[in-house]
This record gives structure tokens, sequence and C-alpha cells, in this order.
């Protein structure tokens, strides 16, 4: 797959512009890595990871109420592509029409995964 890092701006479609007319979608990618982190801590702890994940849940639910709300992504520079925190993870989204869409979920301190392309529509 391959991926621009042009860094030609991009600015976010206004179709939804007041705040929670979002729609917030999860990528398979982004859904696979949820459970990959619920699978990682549940091996210690199950009842840590269910809250964590939560956490990223409501962390993303939060961002598709207000979507500009978010960080614009570093490597890609592009306003409709944006990024949020829970401690050291990173939900990175794009917004596309009236939807909120995540693309991933990843451990900051990692570099951003390479087999993105962030222009795909999530599955």
């Amino acid at each position: 797959m391959s991926r621009s890092r042009s860094g030609k701006r991009a600015a976010p479609d206004k179709a939804a512009t007041e705040p929670g007319s979002y729609r917030l979608r999860w990528s398979r990618r982004a859904e696979a890595d949820l459970e990959a982190s619920n699978d990682y801590i549940a091996a210690d702890n199950p009842e840590a990871a269910a809250r964590w994940v939560e956490k990223l849940l409501h962390q993303a639910q939060l961002a598709a109420f207000i979507p500009l709300g978010g960080r614009v992504v570093p490597e890609f520079q592009r306003d409709d592509l944006r990024e949020v925190f829970v401690k050291s993870y990173r939900i990175v989204y794009r917004i596309r029409g009236n939807e909120v869409q995540v693309i991933t979920v990843f451990e900051a301190h990692r570099l951003f995964p390479d087999d993105i392309n962030i222009e795909e529509n999530p599955e």
C-alpha cells in the first residue's frame, strides 16, 4: 500500500460543521489494534484491559464529537488527518464528509505504521 507524504494540506470537508454531527467509523485495522492491546494487557489483568479499551473508545467518541479538536498528525501535516492521545497511545483518524474514520491506534513511541494507506476508506 502506498501513501502520500507530500505535505500537501487537505482541508476537512465541512459538510457537518456542528459538534456531535459526525459519525464515528472504525477501520478493520483500528479494530485489530484495539483487540491486540486488549489481548496484551488481558494476559496479566483482564479487568485492566477492559478499562483501557473503554478509555480508547471513549476518546475516539470525543474526537467524533469535535473532530478538529485533535492535533494534525505531524507526519502528514494535513488538516483532515488528526490524532488524539490516551496516555501513550495515539488514535489517528481522518475527517471525511460527516464521518470521523479511525485509521489506527498505536503506542506513541512507535513510528507511524508504514503499511497504512491513509487514503483508503475503512472497511
